[in-house]
């Protein structure tokens, strides 16, 4: 209908209007930030629109959590075996 707007992942059919896009990688930047919680937020945010991509979301969330977590104790051994 109008050729030269961008495409929004929007078609409609009839009087119903359908989404043809999932959600977007940048749903992975709220558990990359904010951890299990991030990964919460995300999961129930895309869980009705893909509910492989929200469990996936929810695992990364847990599994960052988890390095931050290592990495938060590697630091600190290795500081405070420097200072001693």
């Amino acid at each position: 209908m109008f050729p030269f707007l961008p495409d929004t992942g929007m078609r409609q059919s009839g009087q119903e209007i359908e989404e043809t896009l999932g959600p977007s990688l940048l749903w992975y930047l709220v558990p990359f930030f904010f951890g299990i919680l991030g990964g919460i937020v995300a999961y129930v945010a895309v869980k009705d629109r893909d509910e492989g991509m929200a469990f996936g979301l929810l695992v990364f969330g847990l599994i960052w959590t988890v390095v931050e977590v290592i990495l938060y104790y590697a630091a600190v051994a290795y500081y405070l075996n420097i200072l001693f």
